[in-house]
């Protein structure tokens, strides 16, 4: 695993106008699909690219809707991030129902004081023996779990 402390810009697309620092509430696990219940969404910046990020190329590739206005956010530095190395690095919870494969833990990972989790491509792409832990994460992304990262947003678009 690693735990990063520094990450590039990230860009978080919406269809309102200004960026709103919305309270996230407590952080828990859904089960399906595999997603932390609150955050805020993003993906690293894309240079010499003619999208802006994973998730903005995902969603014009995959005719999604990601919103029509976009931000840059700059983190500050001396970040708690966690980013999974392989599949065993993962706290996982056993599912309720035996027919689910086991959940990450994301509750575990806030509480712990981590700013965000941080799935690349390289993760997203590895193989796994059952339903891979990541299905459902369509690109490369970041979820926080606080504002306290970011150091300045200026707006794209």
């Amino acid at each position: 695993m690693s735990i990063l402390t520094k990450m590039p810009p990230q860009v978080f697309s919406t269809d309102n106008e200004e960026f709103e620092f919305r309270k996230i509430h407590g952080v828990a696990t859904w089960a399906v699909p595999n997603k932390p219940s609150a955050g805020l969404w993003t993906s690293s910046v894309l240079n010499d690219s003619p999208f802006l990020s994973a998730w903005q190329e995902w969603c014009a590739n995959n005719d999604y809707h990601c919103g029509i206005h976009h931000f840059t956010l700059i983190p500050k530095t001396n970040l708690k991030v966690f980013e999974p190395d392989n599949l065993s690095d993962l706290r996982t919870i056993e599912p309720e129902l035996p027919i689910l494969p086991p959940s990450i833990d994301f509750a575990w990972y806030f509480h712990e004081g981590y700013d965000a989790f941080h799935v690349s491509d390289r993760i997203l792409n590895m193989p796994a023996d059952d339903i891979h832990p990541f299905h459902g994460w369509d690109c490369e992304s970041t979820v926080w779990f606080n504002y306290n990262w970011i150091d300045r947003v200026d707006k794209i678009s």
